[in-house]
């Protein structure tokens, strides 16, 4: 367990506050605190747990090392309502380890989704919402996200595809050729020229594009030109800046929330969801050969740890609603994963894999003051679609600011 010190400094203390939350979080779940205004400077003052807390581990469902058994649950499971008629329906937002996460359930769990056709098109989660369905959903943190999106474009037969006869950036080095393709999007985009597929050189505009996916529609038409619209429209930018607030509040109609920087672990929340028991792979230490499928894209590596500091500057600048989203989902997640382990009685969120998405996220102070004016939007506005959970996730950060900033 590590106690995280609040820095003055934009980003470090913005991921202190991310930090502390977290740590929360993982205090009020597994200690079994509660939460009011009684209680909480107390709360505030937990450490913060940025490694997994211990599990108690009851004495007749241990095994001789002290581990846990498979635990089954009786909830109301996925397979359950999905044996009620119900769809397994997925928000497929590009370069956000859907493929790999489709491949998954088909090949490991022969499970099928509706819309087939939909979810390879990568369209926009309001022309897939059901009121009865069961939506899926990955997110990834955003720089992470904006170099896969390059490395799609300009590595892949699709992307070379997509591209030619444009002016993408393809001849130099990659991290030359990215810094333009970053350059490109950053210093347009108030002009309405910037929107379509041409200033996208006909592939990925990455401006805050997983809250694009999630308040995006696409315009109706006759087929077959109605489903290709349907396909390509989310993939470049819109005439306005996608709503933080309708992007959390469309988040949050999605009973399992994905998180590509942590898949293991996603994956073992999404199979308890679905059967009510955890596969023999989810446990710590964590395992090298879980078995996941991942698919690659014929993609040579590649490390955000390799970008610049400039250009890193301006990727944070083209994301900053999706800064504020990705926390938010990365908190639903946390919460899953918390709870799946209190009622399994086993760990799989493992030592250092925190510090691993920690690593990989930025978090200025603009955007979380974006996520802090939609939060008070929320509990002001929309209180009746929050789950107890997440209205106590947002009052625990609000309050984590408000104790930051004095």
């Amino acid at each position: 367990m590590a106690t995280v010190s609040a820095s003055r400094g934009g980003p470090t203390r913005m991921l202190y506050l991310v930090s502390m939350v977290v740590g929360a979080m993982t205090a009020l779940t597994l200690g079994g605190m509660s939460w009011n205004d009684r209680e909480r400077s107390e709360t505030l003052k937990v450490q913060v747990h940025r490694e997994p807390c211990p599990l108690p581990c009851a004495q007749e469902a241990c095994d001789n090392e002290g581990r846990q058994g498979d635990v089954k649950v009786e909830n109301h499971t996925f397979a359950k309502r999905m044996e009620g008629g119900r769809n397994l329906i997925f928000t497929h937002i590009p370069k956000c380890a859907g493929t790999s996460f489709v491949s998954e359930l088909k090949g490991k769990h022969h499970l099928y989704l509706k819309y087939e056709i939909a979810w390879k098109m990568e369209q926009c989660f309001l022309d897939l919402k059901e009121s009865k369905g069961i939506h899926l959903v990955f997110l990834r943190s955003p720089r992470t996200h904006l170099l896969s999106q390059f490395m799609e474009c300009k590595y892949t037969d699709w992307g070379h595809t997509k591209t030619k006869n444009t002016d993408f950036p393809q001849q130099g080095e990659l991290h030359e050729d990215f810094a333009t393709w970053i350059g490109h999007f950053h210093s347009n985009n108030k002009d309405k020229e910037t929107w379509g597929k041409d200033f996208a050189y006909n592939c990925y505009n990455p401006r805050n594009m997983q809250s694009r996916y999630l308040t995006c529609q696409a315009p109706d038409g006759p087929d077959p030109e109605w489903q290709f619209t349907k396909a390509v429209y989310p993939h470049f930018a819109h005439e306005t800046e996608p709503s933080l607030v309708e992007a959390i509040l469309n988040l949050n109609k999605h009973e399992w929330i994905g998180v590509a920087d942590l898949y293991h672990e996603s994956v073992c929340v999404f199979v308890y969801k679905y059967k009510g028991s955890l596969p023999a792979y989810c446990n710590c230490p964590f395992p090298q050969h879980a078995g996941h499928t991942h698919n690659t894209h014929s993609v040579p590596e590649h490390h955000v740890e390799d970008v610049s500091s400039a250009v890193l500057e301006k990727m944070d600048e083209l994301t900053l609603v999706d800064e504020g989203l990705f926390v938010h989902g990365l908190w639903g997640l946390l919460s899953d994963i918390y709870e799946v382990q209190k009622e399994s009685g086993r760990r799989f969120l493992c030592t250092g894999r925190l510090e691993v998405v920690y690593g990989k996220l930025s978090f200025r102070e603009d955007a979380a003051a974006r996520l802090k004016a939609a939060y008070q939007e929320i509990l002001q506005h929309h209180p009746e679609s929050l789950k107890p959970s997440q209205e106590m996730q947002i009052q625990m950060y609000l309050a984590t600011t408000v104790n930051s900033a004095s």
